[in-house]
C-alpha cells in the first residue's frame, strides 16, 4: 500500500508540471502575437501617408499649373516680367525621339476675370492625373490667383500675387516723366528723367479691379440703412456679419478687442475703429470712410473704400488698401510690413469734393507718421504729399506730382517734383501739369519754351534702398508678374 501511495504522488506531481509548462508556452505566444500585430500597425502608420504622397505632390503639381496657366492667360499679347522660353530637348541626347512629332499647343481657355467666378483646368486630357480649378480675387488694389489642384481625393492650395518689379535698380532715388532742370537741391542717388518708357496705368485692369468692389457694394440690399452698429468688446463680434447694413463702429476703450479671423466684411456705411483694437486677417470693403484711430491695429488686411481712408494717432496698419477718393496718414501712425497704399479717383459723388481741394494730393503722409510700403496715387489729383518728420520706406509713385519734405529710403517715380512751399510752383502745378507736356529739349530754367517757374524740386532726402527689390507695385502698372508665392 505505501508503494502505491506513493507511485500515486509520483503521477500527480508529473501532470503539475506538464500543466505549468503548457501556461508558459501559451503566454510566449500571446507576447509574440502581440508583438507582431504591433510591428505590423507601426508599419502601417508609416505606410499610409507615404502612400499618399504621390498623390499629394500630384495635387501640388496640378495647383501650380493652373497658377502658370492662368498667369499665360493673363498676359497673353502683353509684356511680362518672365523668364525666356527653353527647350527641354537635350540636343545631345533624346532629340531624335521628337522627330515627326506634332508641336504641343497649349488650348485656349478662358481668362481670368474679377467675378468670383472659378476656371477649371483639365491638364490632362488624355489622363486621369487631375485638374486644377483657379480664381481671380482682389486684394486691396492687388490681384491674387488662387488654385486648388486636385488628384484623387486630395487637394493642395497656391496663392500667388500678381504685380510688377520696380522699374529701376536700387542706386536710382527719382524717376521723373520730364525733362525740367533741377534746382539746387542735393540728391544722394541716381535720377533718371525719361518720357514714354516708364510704364503707366493700365486702365482697363485698374477699372475691373475697382468695379469688382462697387458692384460687391450695389448687389447688397441698401433699401433702408440701419443704426450705427456699435462693438465694444468681444463678445459683440459676433453681431457683425457678412454685410453691415449700415455703419460699423468698433471701440476698444474701454474693454480692448481682439478679432482674428478670415473672410470679408461688407459695410454699407462708415468703418471707424478706435481704441485698443487689434484686428487681424478680416478684409473690408466700405461704402463709406474708414477711419483707423488711437491704438488700432490692422493686420493682414485688405481695405477698399469708395471714398477716403484716415489712419492716424497711435493706429498701425499692414495689408493692402485701395480708397476711390484720398488716403491720409498722420500723427505717429505706422504703416508697416511692405504694404500697398493706392489711391485712385472714384466715379461717385464721393468723388466730386476733388476739384475743391486747394493743394490736390491724393495721399497725405504728415506729422511723425513711420511709412513702409509703396504709396500709388493715380488719375485725378494722382498726387502725393510728405511731411517733414515723416519717414518712408519703400516707393513713391505718382501718376502727377510728388512733394516731398521728409526724409525717405527708396524710390520715387513721378510726373513732376515739385515743392508745395513754394506758391510759384503750386500756381504752375495748378494749370494741368503743363510741364509734363514741355519739350524734351527744355535743359534750362531761361528756355524760353517754359516758364521759368517750371522745374523739378524736392525739399526733402532720398537715399537709395538696396532692398528696393523686395517691394512691388500694383498688376495694372509695369510688365506683370508674379511677385509672391504661398503653398498650402
Amino acid at each position: 500500500m505505501n508503494l502505491s501511495l506513493k507511485n500515486n504522488k509520483a503521477l500527480r506531481h508529473m501532470g503539475d508540471e506538464r500543466g505549468s509548462a503548457l501556461m508558459i508556452v501559451l503566454s510566449f505566444a500571446a507576447i509574440a502575437m502581440i508583438t507582431v500585430f504591433s510591428y505590423l500597425l507601426h508599419n502601417m502608420s508609416y505606410a499610409k501617408p507615404i502612400l499618399r504622397s504621390p498623390s499629394s505632390l500630384q495635387a501640388l503639381f496640378n495647383a501650380r499649373s493652373g497658377i502658370y496657366r492662368a498667369f499665360y492667360q493673363l498676359t497673353d499679347s502683353i509684356e511680362t516680367d518672365t523668364m525666356r522660353t527653353i527647350s527641354t530637348l537635350d540636343s545631345m541626347f533624346g532629340a531624335s525621339m521628337f522627330d515627326g512629332a506634332p508641336d504641343t499647343v497649349i488650348p485656349f481657355d478662358e481668362k481670368p476675370q474679377f467675378d468670383g467666378m472659378p476656371i477649371i483646368y483639365d491638364l490632362f486630357p488624355d489622363d486621369s492625373l487631375g485638374e486644377s480649378e483657379v480664381v481671380m480675387e482682389p486684394a486691396g488694389g492687388c490681384c491674387l490667383l488662387r488654385a486648388i489642384g486636385r488628384f484623387r481625393s486630395i487637394e493642395r492650395k497656391v496663392t500667388a500675387t500678381v504685380g510688377s518689379r520696380p522699374p529701376a535698380l536700387p542706386d536710382t532715388v527719382i524717376i521723373c516723366r520730364n525733362a525740367l532742370p533741377w534746382n539746387e537741391t542735393p540728391l544722394h542717388g541716381t535720377v533718371v528723367a525719361v518720357a514714354d518708357s516708364v510704364p503707366l496705368v493700365n486702365s482697363s485692369w485698374f477699372k475691373s479691379i475697382t468695379d469688382r468692389y462697387l458692384t460687391d457694394i450695389s448687389d447688397a440690399d441698401t433699401f433702408l440703412l440701419n443704426p450705427p452698429l456699435l462693438i465694444q468688446g468681444k463678445n459683440d463680434l459676433d453681431k457683425i456679419g457678412p454685410v453691415v447694413n449700415g455703419p460699423l463702429l468698433i471701440d476698444g476703450a474701454h474693454i480692448g478687442v481682439t478679432w482674428r479671423d478670415t473672410g470679408t466684411v461688407l459695410v454699407k456705411g462708415d468703418l471707424q475703429i478706435t481704441g485698443e483694437v487689434l484686428i487681424e486677417g478680416v478684409d473690408f470693403v466700405v461704402a463709406g470712410e474708414i477711419k483707423l484711430l488711437d491704438e488700432t491695429k490692422l493686420i493682414t488686411s485688405n481695405l477698399f473704400t469708395q471714398s477716403r481712408l484716415f489712419i492716424g494717432d497711435l493706429a498701425r496698419f499692414e495689408g493692402n488698401a485701395l480708397a476711390l477718393h484720398s488716403i491720409a496718414v498722420y500723427g505717429k501712425a505706422e504703416i508697416t510690413g511692405k504694404s500697398t497704399l493706392i489711391a485712385g479717383s472714384a466715379r461717385s459723388s464721393s468723388s466730386k469734393s476733388t476739384a475743391s481741394d486747394s493743394l490736390k494730393f491724393s495721399i497725405l503722409l504728415s506729422e511723425e507718421s513711420v511709412i513702409d510700403a509703396v504709396c500709388i496715387a493715380l488719375e485725378t489729383p494722382g498726387s502725393i504729399k510728405t511731411d517733414r518728420e515723416t519717414r518712408i520706406t519703400g516707393i513713391l509713385w505718382a501718376q502727377h506730382l510728388v512733394c516731398h519734405r521728409g526724409h525717405m529710403n527708396g524710390l520715387i517715380c513721378a510726373g513732376r517734383m515739385v515743392d508745395c512751399d513754394d506758391p510759384l510752383q503750386m500756381e504752375s502745378a495748378s494749370g494741368g501739369n503743363k510741364a509734363d507736356a514741355a519739350d524734351s529739349s527744355v535743359q534750362n530754367k531761361s528756355s524760353p519754351l517754359v516758364p521759368t517757374t517750371f522745374y523739378n524740386s524736392m525739399p526733402g532726402d532720398c537715399e537709395p534702398l538696396e532692398e528696393i527689390v523686395l517691394y512691388h507695385l500694383p498688376f495694372f502698372i509695369g510688365r506683370l508678374s508674379i511677385v509672391a508665392w504661398k503653398e498650402e
